[in-house]
């Protein structure tokens, strides 16, 4: 089953698209993450399936039902908001259940649902606090204990953990992913950090300007990245991508032979071994060794042309000193990604 369909989804402001003409879907039961750069229409995305937005065109269903003109109230979904939207005066028991209130529940209802969230989330400590007593983290939790209180079908995320540092961020990752396989939620989160929807994702949906690049597990969208885009922003270092020319990296012989139609290389980083004998293509001279502990990423320069080299952090004590250094780098035929002329891959 899938807890969202679009079928030619578009949304425009006059003539600003900020989603074209998109099908997609999104399975039940399932962590999808809406992955891109800021203004590709991740947000959009989003807040048409939460009703605070109408579509330009097309019809969205939500469960197999037709919520194209239903309203935000009425689709049986939940959102976690970038900004938590905590009431300051109420404490975090009156936060979490204000909606059930509002809908006039039973109060032994509300409290039970109450008892359960708090206890699933690890709020009973704070229950009596207001949110300027809490920490970043225990907002957090506050404003997702609400979403999920409701008992919606469909938890919806706007970049809930942007406002958290880095250590806090990974560990509220690690909650959010167990708690959506804990309670077999559907969950649609929106990020610009490849890193959360990498870890957190059974499925990525990458969106560049206002369309949708590719939809993959994250593991094909690293390994098996479907375009140009997608080679370039998935992976922690860019991967190294280079024009050619006939069957020239360039000015550079390229000694492997590029498929039919092929216009551009892309090999990652981690893929490329340091003075290799067997498959050696390129060599050039040490720009720059930048040493981040557990690895390092050495810059090669080579008439015009340059790469990256992600090698591990101990291998790093041969190169010192070696700025300036002539070296040769090769790879496997099976790290090469190959690209045509429109970025599409091959």
């Amino acid at each position: 089953m899938q807890a969202v369909t679009f079928e030619q989804v578009s949304k425009s402001w006059g003539s600003v698209v900020a989603l074209g003409a998109t099908d997609l879907a999104i399975p039940a039961h399932q962590f999808t993450v809406l992955l891109g750069p800021s203004g590709c229409g991740k947000t959009t995305t989003l807040r048409l399936i939460a009703g605070l937005e109408a579509p330009t065109s097309g019809q969205i269903q939500i469960f197999g039902r037709d919520v194209t003109h239903t309203h935000a109230s009425a689709r049986g979904v939940s959102m976690v908001f970038q900004s938590y939207a905590l009431f300051p005066h109420l404490s975090v028991a009156e936060n979490i259940v204000f909606g059930l209130r509002v809908r006039k529940l039973p109060q032994a209802v509300i409290d039970q649902k109450l008892k359960h969230v708090i206890d699933l989330l690890g709020l009973r400590q704070q229950i009596d606090r207001k949110p300027a007593q809490l920490s970043g983290g225990q907002q957090q939790r506050v404003a997702l204990a609400r979403a999920l209180v409701a008992d919606s079908q469909l938890c919806l995320m706007d970049e809930p953990l942007s406002n958290l540092d880095a250590q806090l961020r990974q560990e509220m990752r690690q909650e959010l992913r167990a708690l959506q396989q804990t309670l077999n939620l559907s969950v649609v989160y929106v990020t610009h950090d490849q890193i959360e929807a990498m870890s957190m994702a059974d499925q990525v949906v990458l969106l560049n300007a206002g369309r949708v690049e590719q939809v993959a597990k994250p593991v094909d969208l690293y390994q098996r990245p479907a375009s140009l885009f997608a080679a370039k922003f998935i992976g922690q270092t860019p991967m190294n991508i280079w024009p050619l020319d006939g069957h020239h990296l360039q000015s550079s012989t390229l000694r492997v032979q590029p498929p039919a139609g092929a216009k551009w290389l892309g090999v990652r980083p981690e893929a490329l071994l340091l003075n290799a004998t067997a498959d050696q293509v390129f060599e050039g001279r040490i720009e720059k060794i930048e040493y981040t502990g557990a690895d390092a990423l050495v810059t090669l320069t080579s008439q015009g042309l340059s790469l990256i080299a992600r090698i591990a952090g101990e291998a790093m004590t041969g190169l010192l000193g070696s700025s300036n250094a002539s070296i040769g780098v090769g790879w496997a035929s099976s790290a090469q990604h190959w690209f045509d002329e429109h970025g599409a891959v091959i």
